[in-house]
């Protein structure tokens, strides 16, 4: 089975350090960006680890104290709290509070301090401390590595096409001429016939500054207006897309913002309940006590009356026997 390890923050920068320290087989690790997703989360999925960043928009002292709250039995998680430069002002209050945390590390946290956590937490084959070495592979996706043989495979390509004989089909292989090219007549005439059949080349078109060819100023004009309508209509086009966009966006806010409030009712009614089924409980061993203390007092005073009914059944007896006595007498 595999052990959970929760994690709140803005950016993924510990999330990925945690996930190179961890067996992913034996550790599953889950990223959250509110700080109020802790607070089910921690009695649902029973994690072994949580970390909570301050430097989430959500958090506030009765977050953190919720949380830490969740997480003060001793079978509870440790919790411990992320902070940054930007966060670093509000620890002062975090640590003020009646629950305290496992530890408060400062990002960018420690190699050493992280490796320490990890192993008086986890199980050994739970996890894989990285050596010193890290290469740019083990930091870098498939996607973002460049193949650097690309342009040695080029330049040797280049070298192959540099090095191609262009007049191989045209020198004869003669073995008795000399190995200076410059002495060969036939080569140099072969030459001299190759650069004179060359055709000539056409003269290059010209063009002005502009990218069309307009002979008159008023196709100019005529152009510049049509380009400047489609402009305003793309413009207009991207206004209504953004608008809609944001107005898309505000709906999933809303809906967030709806659920949000929704959780914190269903938080509070939860804590209520067990507040209530506490009171129940202690009001049902009130009721058991008394009524223990009933039946012993019961019991009591049935053995208190029967001793006093065979009092009186004995004196009943002896005043019967004495007045038998006294009518045998007469």
């Amino acid at each position: 089975m595999q052990q959970q390890i929760l994690v709140a923050d803005i950016d993924t920068v510990f999330l990925n350090e945690l996930k190179a320290y961890c067996n992913p087989s034996k550790i599953n690790i889950d990223h959250h960006s509110k700080g109020e997703e802790l607070l089910t989360l921690i009695g649902i999925e029973d994690p072994k680890l949580v970390f909570l960043s301050l430097d989430l928009p959500d958090v506030n002292d009765f977050i953190i104290f919720d949380i830490l709250k969740r997480c003060n039995d001793p079978d509870s998680p440790l919790i411990y709290i992320l902070y940054s430069d930007n966060s670093e002002n509000i620890l002062a209050s975090v640590r003020k509070l009646k629950f305290t945390a496992e530890g408060y590390l400062k990002k960018p946290v420690s190699k050493s301090d992280l490796t320490e956590i990890i192993k008086n937490n986890l199980d050994p084959d739970s996890y894989l401390i990285p050596s010193e070495m890290i290469t740019m592979k083990d930091i870098l996706n498939d996607d973002d590595i460049i193949d650097l043989n690309l342009e040695a495979d080029e330049e040797e390509d280049s070298h192959e096409i540099l090095g191609e004989d262009i007049f191989v089909d045209t020198i004869p292989a003669d073995t008795n001429e000399g190995s200076d090219a410059g002495t060969n007549t036939e080569i140099k005439q072969i030459l001299v016939d190759s650069v004179e059949n060359i055709p000539d080349l056409a003269e290059p078109v010209v063009f002005g500054d502009s990218p069309f060819q307009v002979d008159d100023q008023n196709d100019l004009e005529s152009i510049s207006t049509d380009f400047q309508d489609e402009m305003k209509a793309k413009e207009q086009e991207f206004e209504n897309e953004k608008k809609a966009l944001l107005d898309e966006v505000n709906r999933i806010r809303e809906r967030e913002s709806r659920s949000d409030d929704e959780k914190k009712k269903l938080l509070r009614d939860i804590e209520t309940s067990e507040i209530k089924l506490k009171e129940f409980d202690d009001e049902k061993a009130k009721f058991a006590n008394k009524l223990e203390t009933l039946s012993s007092d019961y019991e009591k005073r049935i053995e208190e009356l029967h001793h006093k009914y065979k009092n009186k059944m004995k004196k009943f007896e002896d005043m019967l026997k004495q007045s038998l006595t006294e009518i045998e007498e007469d």
